[in-house]
């Protein structure tokens, strides 16, 4: 039972923090384990009452996967959890990545000091059968985004597009948006 966690790190400008919705769609291109077969494109991966299936030897799996290679079904279980980035101390200690660049959240708009939380694990991923190679951000559905200070939700979300978004207003902005998946188990 390979567990993969999906870990992002960006810099967050006046942003207390970013949040995947319920039911964002993890679009994720894998390569299957048996073969190595990679997909072409990336498959969705989502969690809804919907889209929740019976895996192979009964339990539940967010997606069931058929390589086209080798006919072998493999399974993907997006865990469930707070996809949350941003967070004060965020980073994860354990990753040893004392990469990030101190500063806090601060009142105000333009002229927020940037801040860099470090990496932060944002989702996590039973995979059976297969390995994650690439996560495409989904261009139609934003984060949830708070803004710094107040902590008001900022109106209309965050669509990250090429590694960055910038807010219309209160001076939010997310640049250098980068990710990587690590072995959990």
């Amino acid at each position: 039972m390979p567990l993969i966690a999906l870990q992002v790190q960006a810099e967050l400008t006046n942003l207390a923090s970013l949040r995947a919705p319920p039911t964002y769609p993890w679009h994720l291109t894998i390569k299957c384990t048996s073969c190595g077969e990679t997909t072409p494109s990336s498959k969705p991966v989502v969690i809804s009452s919907d889209s929740i299936v019976e895996g192979i030897r009964g339990g539940d799996v967010t997606a069931r996967l058929k390589c086209k290679l080798c006919g072998r079904i493999n399974t993907v279980l997006l865990l469930p959890g707070e996809h949350v980035y941003g967070v004060r101390g965020g980073g994860d200690a354990a990753d040893g990545d004392d990469d990030a660049v101190a500063g806090e959240v601060v009142e105000g708009g333009v002229g927020a000091a940037p801040r860099r939380p470090g990496w932060s694990t944002f989702a996590s991923f039973d995979c059976r059968g297969v390995e994650l190679v690439a996560w495409v951000v989904a261009d139609d559905v934003p984060f949830e985004a708070v803004a710094g200070g107040g902590g008001a939700p900022v109106e209309g979300g965050a669509l990250i597009d090429d590694g960055e978004w910038y807010g219309y207003d209160e001076g939010v902005a997310v640049t250098e948006w980068e990710y990587r998946f690590v072995k959990v188990k």
